[in-house]
């Protein structure tokens, strides 16, 4: 009679299955971490609007990776928190804008009306509404995103050539 025991190749073989399996989950946190940290670099690096007050560069921010480091269970996210991100992200149609909440009592006691003031050539202008012409895209997110994907994708094949060589040891 011939008998075989494979019980110990089936529990080394299990063992670096799982060994596998942390390694491609770290290297999927990794991964995460990496991508949104340079899509949100790149959105802050390649815009093309004004960046006067530094309000909408200094949101943009990288969520760090959360998540239990399965596949498909670690999210990470690049966030535009300004009021106005999505407005010049994706553009704006001529508008009006128009006064509000501006109603202080004049000299003589009464309230005033609502003003919009700013400054043109170097001189003060107040004026009820103003039309807006509009603004193009800057589409800056949409470039944190493809930056994100790129990296993500080059990080994903380092960590599963990773995965594979845990595997095979």
């Amino acid at each position: 009679m011939l008998t075989i025991d494979i019980g110990a190749a089936v529990a080394a073989i299990q063992d670096g299955w799982q060994e596998a399996q942390r390694e491609l989950a770290g290297g999927l946190e990794a991964a995460v971490d990496r991508a949104v940290t340079e899509g949100a670099a790149e959105a802050r690096s390649t815009h093309r609007y004004q960046n006067r007050s530094h309000d909408l560069t200094d949101s943009i921010q990288a969520t760090p990776p959360r998540g239990g480091g399965r596949a498909g269970d670690v999210e990470g996210e690049i966030r535009a928190d300004a009021g106005h991100a999505s407005f010049v992200d994706a553009g704006t149609s001529p508008h009006v804008i128009k006064a509000r909440n501006a109603q202080q009592p004049g000299k003589n006691g009464k309230a005033r009306k609502p003003m919009l003031r700013f400054r043109i050539g170097g001189q003060w202008v107040s004026k009820e509404q103003v039309n807006h012409p509009g603004t193009a895209p800057d589409a800056f997110m949409g470039r944190a995103y493809q930056k994100a994907e790129r990296v993500l994708e080059a990080e994903l094949e380092v960590a599963a050539v990773r995965a594979v060589e845990r595997f095979g040891r």
